[in-house]
């Protein structure tokens, strides 16, 4: 099955692995190539709500 999926994200079954396991130090691009088929991309998210708020008032 592992083998499966990384042939149609296009890694390595190693590379998944190491997410799964939380190994390594992924790209952004790797993972990004990994979320894809589930209509997901990867993002910063600010862990500070006064950060968030400050972000969210200057969209507004």
């Amino acid at each position: 099955m592992l083998t499966l999926a990384s042939s149609l994200v296009g890694v390595s079954r190693r590379t998944l692995t190491d997410i799964e396991q939380d190994k390594g130090s992924q790209v952004k691009s790797i993972i990004d190539k990994v979320f894809k088929p589930l209509g997901m991309k990867s993002g910063l998210t600010p862990i500070h709500p006064h950060v968030a708020k400050h972000m969210m008032a200057g969209k507004a």
